[in-house]
């Protein structure tokens, strides 16, 4: 199923009446208002064949016609495979027995997802706003064990952040870190605005990938899995938190002394193609960083005297395929994150050798080696020799912590 990006407003608005029992469909190719070339095909199509929506008639989705706070729960209900039967107990005075949103409100309410709008009431036939959109899955996110982390940096470069209600900035910073819910193409998020029924498939379309998991838990899993990078004696050197998005979904190629790793996207994952996702390497100076076509220099850190470069990949076909905008822009949110949580284990260089001893250097790098045959050697050329007092007369002052 192709994957295409919200290139216009994502909303939610008003849905009155039930759903129509014979009015469901398995495929979106029964709906006349919904075309191959619309925008929300591919959301219709996920939300039908999925069983999360129906249609308003036989040959009808109605992509145009507004949704209730009511029906979006219910779709989230749907979602979860929600035994109807075991939620009968009334959780607001406006959500009676009989209606076909009531169940799955009563799930939502008593699992801490939804709250009611006040006076003990869910206000089920109101719209659903896109604050509200946010809040509901963010918090359906934590009930789930699915990933909750966020960056506050998209969230910020809206500029009617403002206009958002204090309850929901931080699901609002959640949704919108993961692509979930975007803004207009001139910079606003709209946080107030209501939505369509096809708005509504476009997000829960986008939030598939982020809410894998649908049943509820007390003992929510951890979000990201640690990666641990070793060198060739086995000796720990870096760990990389792996968002649990990117599970099953990459391979990471180490160096052999555990101080780098590229990572290789498999499944399609945000590259399209496959392809390199980012690179973590040591290196001994800024003017060793090579850059590599369509790559980005993200970052560069030291530790205990080991300079790292860290670059990532922008897919080759971003700029020709908006197919793939949604993941670039998802990399764009996943990688300084793990770059924040990675752990260096680096040893500290041991003492200098003696006065006169023979070491080994290259032109470029920052340190000396005691052997030639130093794993951070084996793809140098032109290596210079010289005495402790020679290297350090090149600007080779430090030990190289690999072989000394």
């Amino acid at each position: 199923m192709k994957k295409k990006i919200l290139a216009m407003l994502l909303s939610v608005a008003l849905l009155a009446g039930a759903i129509p029992v014979t009015a469901s469909a398995a495929s979106v190719e029964q709906f006349s208002d919904v075309k191959a070339r619309d925008w929300f095909y591919d959301a219709v199509e996920y939300a039908v064949s999925n069983g999360l929506f129906h249609g308003t008639g036989e040959t009808t989705f109605s992509p145009e016609q507004s949704m209730t706070r009511g029906m979006f729960v219910t779709v989230l209900g749907r979602k979860s495979n929600v035994e109807q039967s075991l939620y009968t107990e009334q959780q607001f005075e406006d959500v009676k027995a009989g209606q076909y949103y009531a169940p799955y409100v009563n799930w939502a309410a008593s699992n801490g997802i939804v709250n009611g709008t006040g006076a003990g009431k869910f206000s089920p036939d109101a719209p659903i706003t896109r604050e509200q959109i946010a809040k509901i899955l963010y918090g359906y996110a934590q009930k789930t064990g699915n990933d909750t982390t966020f960056r506050s940096d998209r969230f910020n470069q809206f500029f009617d952040k403002s206009n958002a209600s204090n309850y929901a900035v931080e699901s609002l910073e959640w949704a919108t870190t993961h692509m979930i819910i975007n803004g207009t193409d001139d910079g606003y998020l709209i946080p107030k605005l209501e939505a369509t029924r096809a708005q509504v498939a476009q997000i829960l379309y986008c939030a598939d990938r982020i809410l894998v998991n649908t049943e509820i838990t007390d003992d929510p899993k951890p979000t990201d899995e640690l990666l641990t990078l070793r060198d060739e004696a086995g000796n720990a050197t870096l760990s990389i938190p792996i968002p649990a998005t990117w599970k099953d979904r990459y391979t990471a190629t180490g160096r052999s002394d555990g101080l780098g790793a590229t990572f290789y996207s498999t499944n399609n994952l945000y590259t399209g193609h496959g392809g390199m996702l980012f690179q973590l390497s040591a290196y001994a100076g800024r003017e060793e960083y090579i850059h590599i076509p369509s790559t980005h220099f993200l970052t560069q850190v030291t530790v205990n005297g080991v300079n790292y470069h860290i670059v990532w990949r922008e897919p080759t076909d971003y700029q020709y395929d908006m197919e793939y905008q949604q993941e670039y822009l998802q990399m764009q949110a996943d990688i300084p994150r793990m770059i924040e949580g990675i752990e260096f284990f680096v040893p500290i260089a041991s003492e200098q050798p003696e006065p006169g001893a023979a070491v080994y250097w290259v032109v470029n790098g920052a340190v000396y080696h005691s052997t030639d045959q130093c794993p951070s050697l084996s793809r140098s050329k032109n290596i210079q020799s010289g005495t402790v007092e020679e290297a350090a007369a090149a600007g080779k002052t430090r030990a190289c912590p690999n072989c000394h």
